[in-house]
């Protein structure tokens, strides 16, 4: 069965590389439509992104750092101290706002 496929591919090759270009071509063509209609105004998502934006003011990127210690937890003021530095420290022209546990 294969063997047969094989020979057939073969001796058509330039009609399978031309409906395989064709192929490669209206599956890019029918991609980009796709990504341009995920926006939905009226979606839910959409919905939610306007409300948590109108809620808690976030109109930009967020960004998440965790802080671990193999020896310390969250509870030890030196491990406390050194996390609230560390927030402290980024250029506050880029960084609005810092949330701690």
């Amino acid at each position: 069965m294969f063997e047969r496929l094989g020979r057939t591919m073969v001796s058509r090759r330039w009609w399978v590389i031309g409906l395989a270009a064709a192929f490669l071509a209206l599956g890019g063509i029918w991609g980009t439509r796709v990504f341009g209609g995920c926006d939905d105004p009226a979606g839910q998502s959409s919905r939610a992104a306007a409300r948590a934006e109108a809620t808690l003011g976030r109109t930009g990127n967020d960004a998440v750092a965790l802080y671990t210690s193999p020896s310390t937890t969250v509870e030890d003021p030196a491990f406390r101290c050194a996390v609230t530095e560390a927030l402290e420290a980024p250029n506050h022209d880029v960084v609005t706002r810092t949330v701690t546990y």
